[in-house]
């Protein structure tokens, strides 16, 4: 899957993501130089980093990686040292003896081959302990969310009648204890995409092509490269909701689905401008966050291409195409930054993807994951 950017483009998805990512840091260092923690479901619920603090077999299984790696560790520095001094020693007899020295250079290479096994057993041994590691957190994770969506499956037995006067979502009752009942059994990233909000006034082709390019195009890209059967699945929902969204909508989800890592995405289009808005909650040990970006004028987009040739249908098209990758790179930006705060061995999708973004595209993001 390829994406063209166009440099308008480009600038935009570099300072909304930027944006992004700088707000939910502040948050996340603000919250944790707090000396009061965090509101919580109930008062005897638990934050991931304390239930892991006093973990045993975690603590026990660091303890033991710590002490097997420490082994590998001194080893490698002995030989690093012992390396030096004999490239020295090499150095000194090229000028006195020449036989010794390419008897050292043959023990060097030997030396060498031997830091690079080690090297290779020490990375092997790494992953293998980021590995297990990860289990034991995603196990206490899954402890953890089970007691959390407990609470919430009896709030909504009690108060749904409540909650479905204004709920914006397809799914009912039965359907959203399911979500919620799922969510106890593995612990995918969530992603729900609202029906863009389009002007009356904008292009008829805005309004009658944008939201089912948004589904499909959408789908496509999480199905590629976030497989819900993966071990790092992407839950993704183009059709979760009934009409476009609103600030006061999102609340409402996070009050329901807020034991669940969640990202929602909906976007307001004017006759000038797009704007984008992302809400996140139930992961990375952080309060509930919401994020609107910097405005894109999208008509100054269309006279570049206008001048370029491109008739009007195909200016339109394309302009659709980058609201479309836009939309991409924020669900890729946060599933990589779920998972790599849940698993250290998590390799970011965005970089993988380097060679099919602009690199002025990509850099600014790679940064902050």
């Amino acid at each position: 899957m390829v994406f063209h950017l166009m440099p308008m483009v480009a600038n935009f998805a570099v300072q909304t993501v930027s944006r992004t990512a700088s707000f939910v840091a502040a948050r996340w260092f603000n919250q944790k130089l707090q000396k009061d923690p965090p509101k919580r479901l109930t008062s005897d619920s638990k934050s991931l980093v304390e239930v892991a603090r006093g973990n045993q077999k975690l603590l026990a299984l660091q303890a033991e990686g710590q002490k097997q790696l420490a082994a590998v560790y001194r080893e490698r520095n002995d030989i690093e040292m012992t390396r030096v001094e004999m490239e020295k020693a090499i150095a000194i007899a090229e000028h006195e003896d020449r036989q010794r020295a390419l008897a050292l250079q043959s023990q060097l290479v030997e030396l060498k081959n031997r830091e690079l096994r080690l090297n290779q057993q020490l990375a092997r041994e790494e992953q293998a302990f980021r590995a297990r590691e990860s289990t034991l957190y995603r196990d206490l994770l899954r402890e953890l969310k089970e007691k959390e969506i407990d609470v919430k499956l009896q709030e909504i037995q009690t108060q749904w009648d409540a909650i479905e006067k204004n709920w914006p979502s397809r799914l009912n009752r039965r359907d959203t204890e399911e979500l919620l009942l799922k969510g106890r059994q593995q612990y995918p990233l969530l992603v729900l995409v609202a029906p863009p909000n389009i002007s009356r006034s904008c292009p008829a082709s805005f309004q009658d092509n944008l939201p089912q390019e948004l589904r499909n195009h959408l789908k496509q890209f999480v199905r590629e490269q976030y497989a819900e059967s993966s071990l790092y699945p992407v839950e993704f929902y183009g059709d979760y909701f009934n009409r476009d969204i609103f600030d006061i909508d999102v609340k409402q989800l996070k009050n329901v689905l807020s034991p669940l890592p969640s990202v929602v995405i909906y976007c307001d289009i004017t006759d000038r401008e797009v704007y984008f808005h992302v809400g996140i909650w139930g992961w990375i040990d952080v309060e509930p966050v919401e994020i609107a970006s910097i405005p894109w004028n999208w008509r100054e987009e269309r006279k570049r291409l206008e001048a370029q040739g491109e008739d009007a249908e195909e200016c339109l098209y394309q302009l659709r195409l980058q609201i479309l990758n836009m939309y991409k790179v924020l669900v890729g930006f946060f599933a990589d930054w779920y998972y790599l705060n849940l698993d250290r061995n998590y390799s970011p999708h965005l970089s993988q993807l380097a060679v099919e973004f602009p690199a002025e595209w990509l850099s600014p993001q790679l940064e902050h994951n």
